[in-house]
Order: C-alpha cells, then structure tokens, then sequence
C-alpha cells in the first residue's frame, strides 16, 4: 500500500508539472522580428496597390524579446512591456494597462493582433517571420508625410484618394 502511495504521488507529481510547462508560452519560440503578413484580411501589397502608395506606407514590422513589443512603421515605432499568458501575451502601457493582447499560433508559427484604428474600428493582424523595409521611395507616389495624411482604415480598407 505504501509503494501504491508512492506510486501515485510520483505520477500526480508528474501531471502537474506537464500541466504546469504546457500552460505557459516559451518565449524563444516568439522571440524576434515579425512583418505583417495580411491587415484586415488584405496583404499589404493588395493594400499598397489598392491606395496607389508604396509598400513600405502601409507595411509594420514587430520586434519580441522576453519583456518588450516594438510596433514600427515608415512614421515611428512604440515599444510595450508585456506580460506572457498562455498561447501569447498582453502588451501593457506604464500603469499595466492592457493595450492589446497578441496571440502566438505555433502550427503557423504567426503573431496576431487586433489594433483598434482612430475612429474606432479594429482591425485584425497577422505576423510571420522577418522584416520588410520600411524606407519610402521618394519616386512613389505614396510618401511617408502621404502615409500620415490617411486613417489606418483608409489604407487597409482601400478608401484612401
């Protein structure tokens, strides 16, 4: 009776600590850069085209180390501490505040989000491995002061003139 009891222990002991390690997200797997892979549902060559402005206007890239989220675009970058949870982690502002919680799919190895635009809509996006360049030809007809003058949703939507 007393090895049953032993046994067993070991056994629980065991499950929880499976349980335990499956619960959390391992952060090497999520950690460096990330571009956009779709925003709203479109690529961001469909959205570039559909706008008539370079890639690089409508393009993100995203940094992950194990405390900090870098957002950066052809305009400039905010960097977020974050807090991990489960399949990802929330993003959070000096208070702790939660500005956003990204999710981490490891079958697709992709980073998602939703970012809420300034008139209030959100849009969904999708993150793979690697960087784009954010530079803006000068020879496009988009630029980076362009970029500034359209809502997120025009961009990502199509409705930008």
């Amino acid at each position: 009776m007393k090895t049953m009891k032993k046994v067993l222990a070991v056994v629980l002991m065991a499950a929880v600590v499976v349980c335990c390690t499956a619960c959390g997200l391992d952060m090497n797997k999520v950690k460096g850069d990330w571009t956009v892979e779709t925003a709203a549902g479109k690529t961001v060559e469909e959205i570039a085209a559909a706008n008539g402005v370079d890639i690089a206007a409508v393009t993100m890239n995203a940094t992950v180390t194990n405390d900090s989220f870098t957002l950066s675009s052809a305009t400039g970058s905010v960097t977020y501490k974050i807090k991990v949870k489960g399949n990802g982690f929330e993003c959070v502002d000096d208070f702790e505040n939660v500005f956003m919680t990204v999710a981490y799919d490891s079958a697709k190895d992709t980073i998602s989000f939703k970012l809420a635009q300034p008139d209030g809509t959100t849009f969904d996006y999708v993150m793979k491995r690697g960087t784009a360049d954010l530079t803006v030809s000068t020879g496009s007809t988009g630029s980076t002061a362009e970029a500034g003058s359209y809502s997120y949703e025009e961009y990502y939507t199509g409705e930008a003139e």
